[in-house]
C-alpha cells in the first residue's frame, strides 16, 4: 500500500511540475497592450508631489536608502590650539559623530505635536558616509591651520561677524557639488566666557556646506578609564544641531513660525524644553521635530521625508549630487518583488539597484522615472501585469539595463500595458529586436 502511495505522490508532483513550467521571452511589440487613457496625462504633476516620495510603510524597500557623502574639515588656528591638531583624533571624533547621526536617522520617532496626533512614523531612508578617497588619505577628514583669524573662528557678533560668510568654503572647498563639506569651527578664544558672548554650539546650513561651532570647546565628552585610556563620546545635542542644519541643506525649513509647506508640522511655541513658565510648562507645547529648536530633535514627519527624498530623486538638484550613485551597480539582493495579489502604484521617481519582479496575480503601475543598473530586468510573471503609464525606464550611468521579461505558462502569460507614451531608454533588449528566449 505504501508503494502505491509513493507512486501517486510522484505522479502528482510530476504533473504539477509540468503545469508550472514557464517560458521567458524579452518583450516584443506584439506583447504590448496599448490602452487609451481615460484622462489626459498628468504624470508631470503627479511626479512632482513631494509627499509621493515618502516611503511606503508597507513596502519600505520600494524606496532605497540614499547615502550622502561628507567630509569633515576641522579649522584650527595657526598655532594649533583651537581644535584637533592630530588627524587620528579628529578622524575618531568624525567617525563617532557620523555613526551617532546615522543611528538617529535609523530611529525616527513619533511626532509629539500636535498633541494626540496619529502622524505615521516612516523611515527617513538616508545616511551619511565619510568620503574616504585617496585625496583625503582615505579618512574623509582634513585639519586646516588658518592664519587669518576672521576665517579661523566662527564669530557670532560684532563687526567681524562671519556666520553666513562663505569665505571659508571658497578657500577650502573639497569636491564642490559632489560632497557635502562640514566645517568644524570654534569660537574666538578671547570671546569665550565673556558675558555678552554666548559660546554655545551653533550651526548654519548653506547650499553646498555647513558650519558648526562650539563642538570641540564645549560639547565633546571624554571618558577617562582606570587603565589610562579614554573614550570620546558625542553628546546628543551635537547630533541634533548637525542634522537640523543638514535638514536645511536638503530642503527643509523651520516649522514653528512660518509655513514650511508641510501640513503635518504644526506651528508651535518653539520651546527648547519643558520649564516652569508658560507656554513651555505643558508637554503639549513641546516639539521634538528635527527642524524646531528643541532639546530632542529626533522626529521627522512624512511630509519632511518626502521633501528630502524628492530632492534626492530630482535630476540635477544640488542634493542629488551629494549622493553615492549606488544605483549604478547591480545587486541581486536588492530585487524588489511585487507580492501575490498586490496592486502597487509608483507616483515618484526611483533609482533602484536590482531587478523588479511582479509575481502571479500582482500588478505594478509605474508613472514616473525608474532608473535601473546595468543588467537589471523587469520580470512579469504569468498572470501578472505591468502598466507603464507615461513612465520612463532608463539607466543613468552610461550603461544599459537588460530589458522586460515576459513569462508565460500553459494557461497564463504576463501582461504589459502602455499608456501615455512611456519611454524605454538605454535598454539592451529593445521590443523591436528579435525575441530572445531563455
Amino acid at each position: 500500500m505504501q508503494k502505491y502511495s509513493i507512486i501517486v505522490i510522484l505522479i502528482l508532483f510530476l504533473g504539477t511540475s509540468c503545469s508550472l513550467k514557464t517560458v521567458s521571452t524579452y518583450l516584443s511589440q506584439s506583447d504590448i497592450v496599448h490602452q487609451e487613457s481615460a484622462e489626459k496625462a498628468t504624470n508631470t504633476n503627479a511626479c512632482n508631489k513631494t509627499i509621493s516620495y515618502a516611503p511606503d510603510s508597507v513596502n519600505p524597500d520600494h524606496t532605497p536608502k540614499r547615502y550622502v557623502r561628507v567630509v569633515c574639515q576641522f579649522i584650527n588656528n595657526s598655532n594649533g590650539s583651537l581644535t584637533f591638531n592630530d588627524e587620528k583624533a579628529a578622524t575618531d571624533f568624525a567617525e563617532k559623530m557620523i555613526a551617532a547621526a546615522n543611528d538617529r536617522l535609523r530611529n525616527n520617532q513619533k511626532m509629539w505635536l500636535p498633541a494626540g496626533n496619529n502622524t505615521p512614523v516612516l523611515p527617513i531612508n538616508f545616511e551619511f558616509v565619510l568620503d574616504k578617497t585617496p585625496e583625503n588619505n582615505y579618512s574623509g577628514v582634513f585639519i586646516k591651520f588658518e592664519e587669518d583669524d576672521d576665517l579661523a573662528y566662527f564669530i557670532k557678533t560684532g563687526k567681524r561677524k562671519n556666520v553666513f560668510n562663505t569665505a571659508i568654503h571658497t578657500k577650502y572647498k573639497y569636491r564642490e557639488g559632489e560632497v557635502l563639506n562640514f566645517y568644524m569651527m570654534e569660537h574666538p578664544p578671547d570671546s569665550v566666557g565673556r558675558p555678552n558672548y554666548k559660546a554655545s554650539c551653533d550651526g548654519i546650513g548653506l547650499h553646498n556646506f555647513l558650519k558648526f561651532t562650539g563642538t570641540y570647546q564645549n560639547l565633546y565628552d571624554t571618558i577617562h578609564h582606570d587603565n589610562g585610556t579614554h573614550t570620546l563620546t558625542i553628546p546628543s545635542k551635537v547630533i541634533g544641531i548637525m542634522l537640523h542644519e543638514v535638514g536645511h541643506t536638503l530642503g527643509l525649513a523651520h516649522t514653528w513660525g512660518t509655513n514650511d509647506g508641510c501640513d503635518d508640522t504644526p506651528y508651535n511655541n518653539n520651546c527648547w524644553n519643558f520649564v516652569d513658565t508658560k507656554p513651555c510648562n505643558t508637554w503639549g507645547n513641546i516639539s521634538n521635530n528635527l527642524m524646531d529648536y528643541n532639546a530632542y530633535q529626533h522626529a521627522v514627519s512624512p511630509c519632511q521625508i518626502g521633501k528630502i527624498q524628492y530632492n534626492f530623486a530630482k535630476l540635477g538638484s544640488s542634493q542629488r549630487q551629494f549622493l553615492m550613485p549606488v544605483w549604478c551597480t547591480y545587486k541581486a539582493e536588492k530585487t524588489i518583488s511585487i507580492g501575490l495579489f498586490q496592486n502597487i502604484e509608483w507616483l515618484s521617481a526611483r533609482d533602484l539597484e536590482g531587478d523588479i519582479i511582479i509575481t502571479n496575480g500582482a500588478k505594478l503601475t509605474i508613472k514616473c522615472r525608474v532608473a535601473l543598473p546595468k543588467g537589471a530586468k523587469i520580470i512579469v510573471k504569468p498572470n501578472a501585469t505591468l502598466v507603464l503609464d507615461g513612465a520612463e525606464i532608463t539607466n543613468l550611468c552610461g550603461d544599459q539595463w537588460e530589458g522586460i521579461v515576459i513569462e508565460s505558462s500553459k494557461k497564463n502569460k504576463g501582461t504589459v500595458i502602455f499608456k501615455n507614451k512611456p519611454q524605454l531608454n538605454n535598454m539592451k533588449q529593445k521590443p523591436e529586436a528579435e525575441i530572445n528566449t531563455f
